[in-house]
């Protein structure tokens, strides 16, 4: 699943407070994420790929966790504010996806 949010200019919190929110997720903030930046087209991204049981309700969600699951997420900042990506979902389709990400 890939989610895309954006809040507004100063909305949505810090890279930093997402970041760790994000990696909360899976292992119950016990997992070993890789973190990352780069910068493209002047914007600088933020990188995470966490993996592990992720548990969508620390998101708000409702649904149980799921076992071996990997998150690609990215976080844009640009001029009109910070954009958040994420897609979310079983290890081996993540993994088939990493190249295209």
């Amino acid at each position: 699943m890939l989610s895309v949010f954006y809040f507004g200019p100063a909305g949505g919190g810090g890279v930093d407070a997402n970041v760790k929110r994000w990696v909360g997720q899976f292992d119950g903030g016990k997992a070993k994420a890789k973190t990352g930046e780069k910068t493209v087209n002047g914007m600088k991204i933020h990188t995470v790929d966490a993996a592990g049981e992720y548990n969508p309700r620390m998101s708000g969600g409702v649904a149980p966790p799921k076992a071996t699951f990997r998150m690609l997420g990215a976080i844009v900042e640009s001029e009109a504010g910070l954009f958040f990506f994420k897609l979310v979902g079983p290890k081996d389709v993540i993994g088939g996806e990493e190249s295209n990400w």
